[in-house]
């Protein structure tokens, strides 16, 4: 291989690694699920922050778009990340926790706190815009009721 070759391969692998890199940081670290509940549960005892459940099944379209658009934004990664304890739970699989809590359509987005008080339920698909609002009046709402009391 002569030295022309050489620099244009270097050239093109170098090329091909900044796209990459810069293509990683244009998208944002996925929101890292539990698929545990029980464990979900001692995390958010743990960590003091609100359980945030969503509930899907297979073949249910609204669920598959509500994952691949309303959880991939940027904003809501970083909402869910930083304020929740994520559980991604298969309703028919998990009728039970289904139906303590009246899941009856699908999807279905439960707020709960550690101390087990439901701060919201979000029935069917909503837009990332729309569960930003929603995440944000229920932490507010557990921040608020978890604040002791002072004198």
């Amino acid at each position: 291989m002569n030295r022309y070759n050489l620099l244009i391969r270097t050239a093109a692998l170098g090329a091909l690694c900044l796209l990459t890199l810069r293509a990683g940081a244009a998208n944002p670290s996925s929101i890292h699920w539990h698929t545990d509940y029980i464990r979900a549960r001692e995390a958010t005892s743990r960590e003091k922050r609100p359980l945030l459940l969503f509930f899907t099944m297979d073949g249910c379209g609204y669920c598959h778009l509500m994952s691949q658009r309303t959880f991939a934004n940027v904003r809501v990664v970083e909402d869910v990340s930083s304020l929740f304890v994520p559980v991604a739970v298969d309703g028919p699989r998990q009728k039970w926790l289904a139906q303590k809590l009246g899941v009856r359509v699908y999807p279905t987005t439960v707020l709960i706190s550690p101390d087990d008080r439901v701060l919201d339920v979000i029935g069917g698909y909503v837009d990332s815009d729309h569960l930003r609002r929603r995440l944000a009046v229920a932490a507010r709402e557990y921040r608020t009721a978890a604040r002791p009391v002072t004198r």
